[in-house]
Parts: structure tokens; sequence; C-alpha cells
């Protein structure tokens, strides 16, 4: 799914990730943020954008493995290492 996010000012790839479950303006959105030059890996950012404000409630640097909306649409499940629970509002 493609969204055009050309009204925050930067130019910048995102891949949607899934709607909020009880909010229907707040998604997940991710990126690979390359740096340039850099001999590292590219860092993953994850980032809980609300459509109607047109802005980000919070970002998430160096996710790795899969995201998911609790229930309640209140908290973000990471499943990578282990398991993490994060409060979004």
């Amino acid at each position: 799914m493609h969204l055009d996010f050309t009204g925050e000012g930067e130019k910048e790839d995102f891949e949607f990730e899934s709607w909020n479950p009880k909010s229907d303006d707040i998604f997940l959105r991710s990126m690979i943020q390359r740096i340039q030059g850099a001999a590292v890996e590219p860092r993953s950012i994850l980032q809980v954008f609300n459509l109607a404000q047109r802005g980000v409630l919070r970002s998430f640097d160096d996710i790795s493995g899969k995201v998911l909306w609790s229930n309640d649409g209140q908290r973000i499940v990471f499943f990578g290492e282990g398991i993490f629970w994060c409060f979004v509002r």
C-alpha cells in the first residue's frame, strides 16, 4: 500500500504495516534508514502515525521482527529476540 507523505517536508519511503484496530486514523509504518557511506547495517524505524493530524505520535529505532497492535489498540507488541509490550497512548 502506498500513502503519500509529501506534506511532511521529507522525501522518504515508508512501508505500511497495519491499521490500529480501534482508531481508523492511526497506523504503523516502517522505513529502513540507510546511513550514507556507513559500513554498518541500515537501521529499521517504526512509527505510529496519525493520519488526521498528519504527524508521528511515537517512533521506535532499531526494530526487527514482527510488530502487531494489541486488541484494544493501546499497545504495540514486538516479536523479535523476545516479546515486548509498549504503550502508545
